[in-house]
Protein backbone atom coordinates (compact mmCIF):
# COMPACT_ATOMS: atom_id res chain seq x y z
CA UNK A 1 0.00 0.00 0.00
CA UNK A 2 1.42 3.33 -0.69
CA UNK A 3 1.43 6.57 0.87
CA UNK A 4 1.20 10.07 -0.28
CA UNK A 5 1.01 13.59 1.31
CA UNK A 6 -0.03 16.07 -1.32
CA UNK A 7 2.31 19.70 -0.68
CA UNK A 8 0.72 23.24 -1.96
CA UNK A 9 3.94 25.63 -2.48
CA UNK A 10 2.59 29.23 -1.14
CA UNK A 11 5.32 32.06 -2.26
CA UNK A 12 2.97 34.84 -2.79
CA UNK A 13 2.54 36.85 0.01
CA UNK A 14 0.48 39.93 1.06
CA UNK A 15 0.01 42.97 -1.32
CA UNK A 16 -1.22 46.52 -1.83
CA UNK A 17 -0.39 47.12 2.03
CA UNK A 18 -2.33 50.52 3.61
CA UNK A 19 -1.61 52.16 6.36
CA UNK A 20 -4.00 55.20 7.19
CA UNK A 21 -4.45 57.53 10.47
CA UNK A 22 -8.49 58.16 11.25
CA UNK A 23 -7.91 61.43 12.66
CA UNK A 24 -6.33 62.68 9.44
CA UNK A 25 -3.07 63.98 8.65
CA UNK A 26 -3.11 66.49 11.22
CA UNK A 27 -4.00 65.92 14.72
CA UNK A 28 -3.06 67.08 18.49
CA UNK A 29 -3.55 63.78 20.26
CA UNK A 30 -0.72 61.21 21.05
CA UNK A 31 -3.27 58.23 20.64
CA UNK A 32 -4.21 57.30 16.91
CA UNK A 33 -6.09 54.69 15.52
CA UNK A 34 -4.41 53.35 12.47
CA UNK A 35 -7.11 51.15 9.60
CA UNK A 36 -4.26 48.58 7.94
CA UNK A 37 -5.56 46.48 4.95
CA UNK A 38 -3.44 43.81 2.39
CA UNK A 39 -4.59 41.99 -0.37
CA UNK A 40 -3.53 39.04 -2.25
CA UNK A 41 -3.91 36.20 0.31
CA UNK A 42 -4.90 35.93 3.60
CA UNK A 43 -3.16 38.06 5.99
CA UNK A 44 -2.34 36.93 9.42
CA UNK A 45 -0.03 38.66 11.20
CA UNK A 46 1.55 42.65 11.11
CA UNK A 47 4.21 44.45 12.13
CA UNK A 48 3.88 47.95 13.01
CA UNK A 49 7.43 50.97 14.43
CA UNK A 50 7.84 54.24 14.64
CA UNK A 51 8.27 56.83 16.09
CA UNK A 52 6.13 54.89 19.07
CA UNK A 53 5.82 55.86 23.00
CA UNK A 54 7.52 52.91 24.27
CA UNK A 55 5.76 52.07 27.18
CA UNK A 56 2.47 51.91 25.54
CA UNK A 57 2.74 48.84 23.87
CA UNK A 58 5.60 46.29 23.88
CA UNK A 59 4.66 44.47 20.62
CA UNK A 60 5.44 48.24 18.66
CA UNK A 61 8.32 49.49 19.35
CA UNK A 62 10.65 52.49 17.34
CA UNK A 63 12.85 49.76 15.44
CA UNK A 64 11.36 46.64 13.21
CA UNK A 65 13.68 44.86 14.87
CA UNK A 66 12.42 45.55 17.90
CA UNK A 67 8.80 45.20 17.17
CA UNK A 68 6.89 41.95 17.39
CA UNK A 69 4.58 39.66 14.80
CA UNK A 70 1.42 40.15 16.15
CA UNK A 71 -2.27 38.98 14.94
CA UNK A 72 -3.67 41.18 12.05
CA UNK A 73 -6.04 43.30 12.90
CA UNK A 74 -8.06 45.97 10.62
CA UNK A 75 -7.70 48.66 12.89
CA UNK A 76 -5.16 49.25 15.72
CA UNK A 77 -4.68 52.04 18.16
CA UNK A 78 -0.95 53.17 18.84
CA UNK A 79 0.51 56.14 21.23
CA UNK A 80 3.49 58.05 18.98
CA UNK A 81 6.05 59.90 20.95
CA UNK A 82 5.66 62.75 22.46
CA UNK A 83 7.07 66.30 21.35
CA UNK A 84 5.18 68.49 18.06
CA UNK A 85 6.31 67.50 14.93
CA UNK A 86 6.04 64.80 12.13
CA UNK A 87 5.63 61.15 13.22
CA UNK A 88 6.11 58.36 11.21
CA UNK A 89 4.41 54.75 11.74
CA UNK A 90 5.30 51.65 9.32
CA UNK A 91 3.46 48.75 9.43
CA UNK A 92 4.47 45.50 7.46
CA UNK A 93 2.08 42.11 6.83
CA UNK A 94 2.39 38.52 6.18
CA UNK A 95 0.16 35.26 5.58
CA UNK A 96 0.16 31.99 7.96
CA UNK A 97 3.18 30.89 5.93
CA UNK A 98 5.19 33.98 6.56
CA UNK A 99 5.12 35.27 2.93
Amino acid sequence: MASYVTVTLDTTGPTSPSVSIDQGLYCNAQIIDLTLSASGGDVSQMKIWGDIDLAYDANIQDTEGNSTWISFAASKQVKVSTGEGSKTVYAKFRDDVYN
